[in-house]
């Protein structure tokens, strides 16, 4: 189980009959699911399959390198995150959380432009729709109006 991979359906917990998987899943700053741990109960699974065949990613599969024999029960547990993994994860998420806190900034920066501009629009007097006009120059700035406010005016392009 690759948890760059995994997309925190638990659709293969959900299809085990057993319940021999117990995931955590945190979100990230972007909403996003990812697995936090990944325990797989070999004293309770049936080996069926249904949790590999109902991945829609594809990132469950069985290899042979596992061991069924223990000792006691309480070993008979086998966590698919390594320690190395919950670190990747941990620094991953400080990391999505960082680009988040850029692009809503950068969203704020940009409507607070807008308002601004729409503020100084209205405060030229409310004359032009605060388009472009043919000579470069913002609507209602000097003689010439744009496109939409010559269609709305009886008087042709000018402003006498």
């Amino acid at each position: 189980m690759d948890w760059r991979v995994c997309i925190g359906c638990s659709m293969c917990a959900n299809a085990c009959p057993n319940k021999a998987l117990d995931l955590t899943i945190v979100q990230d700053a972007k909403k996003k699911r990812h697995m936090k741990s990944y325990v797989h109960k070999s004293g309770r699974c049936l080996y069926c399959n249904l949790c590999v065949e109902v991945c829609p990613v594809k990132t469950l599969v069985w290899d042979k390198d596992y061991a069924i024999s223990t000792w006691s029960k309480e070993t008979m547990t086998h966590d698919a995150m390594t320690d190395k993994d919950r670190a990747d994860l941990e620094e991953f998420l400080a990391q999505v959380e960082v680009e988040a806190a850029e692009e809503k900034a950068k969203k704020e920066a940009a409507a607070k432009a807008k308002a601004e501009a729409a503020a100084k629009a209205k405060s030229r007097g409310g004359e032009g729709c605060g388009g472009e006009s043919g000579g470069g120059k913002a609507c209602g700035s000097g003689k010439t109006r744009c496109a939409r406010c010559r269609s709305k005016s009886s008087g042709g392009g000018e402003i006498g």
